[in-house]
């Protein structure tokens, strides 16, 4: 029987993240949930996960603080076997335009967004010899007009990281990256607000996130890619 790796994932106790955690789950990957904020969360998922007789644990680590990028990484090393795969999920989204973010904004969305992934990944390929990193993009990453304009910012840079440094660490760990669309309602948008995004997008259908759950495991097991940014977004980053 083949060894799966363990699958650490970064803000897995809500939203894409927990999603991801659940469905790479149940195709038998063991977990390792990072969390900060949302403990009740995460236990709720590592309970879940472990009652699909999947080994999980959880890891909370606060990723703006310096050193904790190594701490985590040696921390799931040390409490989970074969750490192979880390899924940098964590992030803030903040609605606010070039004049309206502030200096504090501005360091919060580039120390979560792009150095959290940055250092984590130094983390992993300086322990692992062999092993893989999937980024969480955006798939406006396509585009320049948006009222999210430092968070884009991040998710731009980020994009430009998966593809240097899936260069710099070949062969042996491969990084590439997902632009999900619209896969997770953040509870504000109106009936006509999908409408509208249903006949605008291509294949005329949302995103689902088990359709980013589907899209991980196709990079985990694709040996050949490497460097790659796949867009589940039924089509958006065409417009």
């Amino acid at each position: 029987m083949e060894h799966k790796p363990t699958i650490l994932i970064t803000g897995a106790a809500v939203r894409l993240g927990r999603e991801l955690a659940l469905g790479l789950a149940r195709r038998g990957f063991s977990i390792a949930v990072h969390y900060y904020h949302h403990q009740q969360e995460a236990q709720k998922l590592i309970d879940e996960i472990r009652e699909l007789n999947v080994e999980c644990q959880g890891f909370c680590y606060n990723l703006l603080e310096e050193g904790t990028a190594d701490a985590l990484i040696e921390e799931v090393i040390q409490s989970i076997p074969g750490l192979g795969v880390v899924i940098n999920s964590a992030a803030i989204i903040q609605k606010a335009t070039l004049l309206t973010t502030c200096y504090e904004d501005y360091d919060s969305l580039f120390a979560l967004n792009l150095k959290a992934p940055f250092f984590i990944t130094q983390a992993f390929a300086k322990r692992c010899q062999q092993g893989q990193v999937i980024n969480i993009l955006d798939t406006y990453i396509t585009k320049d007009k948006t009222p999210y304009f430092g968070y884009l910012i991040t998710k731009k840079a980020l994009a430009a990281f998966t593809q240097m440094a899936a260069y710099e660490l070949a062969p042996g760990i491969r990084v590439n990256g997902i632009c999900p669309g619209l896969v997770m309602s953040a509870g504000r948008q109106d009936e006509e607000f999908y409408k509208r995004k249903l006949e605008q997008l291509p294949l005329k259908s949302l995103p689902t996130p088990q359709q980013v759950v589907d899209a991980a495991f196709m990079i985990i097991e694709s040996p050949y890619l490497t460097g790659q940014l796949i867009s589940v977004d039924s089509g958006e980053h065409l417009l």
